[in-house]
């Protein structure tokens, strides 16, 4: 009789260490995104809520699995002390898509030859124009057409004549688009799009130009991120 009344117990037991288990999972995502599995907590979910900077990401248009996150200002501030919050009304959340990539994808990635005209000043950026970037030795790149409101950010300068960097992060920093904005000190904003890229996921993101400064330690702390929520194979 004991013995039969331990195994219930046992079992009952059990069943309150599954459920437990079940109910604090109960804020967590299981997100399958090509051969990986996510443990995605909730707040960051943002699906359903595609940005415009997402249409003109390059790499995913072949098929790829993605997902739209949300990283709030808050929390990159405590990981990255030199993250600013706010601008006026305007807080820095971040808007980011997880995708992993084909293998077509992958060597887009990989492969620096989409940014030729830019870096050789052929193509549309036959008439570029070049400007130093404000805190860092950097450079903005223009394309004619779209000067001032649309440049790219590089780390290498591509007017000593250097050949074009094989790997496209060895000087790839970001695209910037500015605007209007009310809720800004100034009234206006740039958005930056950039990424960072390990193995075969990608994590595509924007943030603000006053936030540029720190983008190494952005894509260090989303890749981190990521990696955690990432399920062990």
């Amino acid at each position: 009789m004991r013995k039969i009344i331990f195994i219930v117990l046992s079992l009952l037991m059990a069943s309150a260490v599954v459920y437990a288990a079940i109910f604090a999972l109960s804020d967590t995502l299981h997100v399958q995104l090509g051969k990986y599995t996510f443990n995605i907590p909730k707040q960051y979910s943002q699906e359903g809520a595609l940005p415009h900077w997402l249409i003109i990401t390059p790499g995913l248009d072949d098929g790829s699995k993605d997902y739209l996150l949300r990283f709030p200002a808050k929390e990159i501030v405590a990981a990255i002390p030199g993250y600013k919050e706010m601008d006026g009304r305007y807080t820095e959340d971040i808007t980011a898509i997880l995708a992993v990539l084909t293998s077509v994808e992958v060597k887009r990635y990989e492969d620096s030859e989409r940014y030729r005209d830019l870096w050789n000043a052929t193509g549309s950026y036959l008439e570029r124009i070049v400007e130093l970037y404000t805190h860092k030795p950097w450079f903005k790149i223009y394309r004619k057409i779209e000067y001032p409101n649309s440049w790219a950010v590089v780390s290498q300068s591509p007017e000593n004549g250097a050949l074009l960097p094989k790997d496209t992060l060895d000087f790839w920093v970001a695209h910037c688009l500015s605007g209007n904005s009310p809720l800004t000190k100034s009234g206006e904003i740039a958005i930056c799009d950039s990424y960072v890229f390990y193995e075969d996921i990608v994590i595509d993101f924007s943030v603000s130009e006053q936030n540029l400064d720190v983008i190494n330690d952005v894509r260090s702390y989303l890749k981190n991120t990521i990696e955690n929520w990432r399920v062990a194979e």
